[in-house]
């Protein structure tokens, strides 16, 4: 019987395979099959994911993602694909339903690792990056974005209402274009990437029809409503 499925492993990640003429459900069986027999390996573990081979709607990449957690014990962090329109990759936070949430503002999702560029990283709440967002990358989230690094390339939060209590992050601030709620901020100094920077952690959020950067402080965080 010729396999439906290949996974190829990486650093951090698989890539899954995926025949793109046989049904949806044999493919699902197949995964849950394989993925069961690995689970022993996977057990506890926090992986991206990529699949290749087959165009899937929203629902089935939605289902193929719960049956790996599901039968692997892993929680999958991360889908890596690539824009058909701009043909740049990008990962994009696994959808996943949050307890109690009533404000984006207020829950997180983690990724960990440079940003690389071309790179996308898109999130329906706030966002931490561990380490830094390279020239050329770009994070999007529904709520804040906080970066435990330099930030050298794009951050946009989409906030649409209250745009007064979000705010962007860093530990290091030379962004190339830093959005809040539709306002842009407009750096003095031209975005750079420096090795090993001197850090400077910078606080942004929106002040009237201004995004203002500030070092944080007690008094900063203060002025976020």
């Amino acid at each position: 019987m010729n396999s439906k499925v290949y996974i190829k492993s990486y650093k951090n990640g698989l890539t899954v395979n995926l025949d793109a003429e046989c049904p949806f459900t044999e493919i699902l069986d197949e995964i849950i099959r394989k993925f069961r027999e690995s689970r022993d390996f996977f057990k506890g573990g926090q992986i991206a994911v990529s699949y290749e081979g087959r165009k899937l709607a929203p629902g089935e990449e939605r289902a193929l993602t719960a049956a790996i957690e599901e039968a692997a014990d892993v929680t999958v962090l991360y889908i890596i694909g690539k824009d058909e329109e701009s043909d740049t990759n990008f990962k994009k936070a696994v959808d996943r339903p949050i307890p109690h949430r009533e404000d984006d503002a207020l829950y997180a999702r983690f990724y960990y690792g440079n940003v690389r560029k071309d790179d996308k990283i898109e999130s329906d709440c706030s966002v931490v990056i561990v380490g830094d967002v390279e020239p050329g990358a770009k994070v999007y989230a529904k709520g804040n974005i906080i970066v435990l690094g330099g930030l050298y390339g794009t951050a946009v939060s989409e906030a649409t209402t209250d745009i007064y209590k979000y705010f962007v992050a860093a530990m290091n601030l030379s962004a190339e274009k830093v959005m809040i709620g539709g306002h842009r901020y407009y750096s003095k100094e031209k975005a750079r990437w420096v090795v090993r920077p001197k850090m400077s952690p910078k606080l942004l959020y929106v002040s009237g029809n201004d995004i203002v950067a500030e070092n944080i402080t007690l008094e900063a965080l203060q002025n976020l409503k």
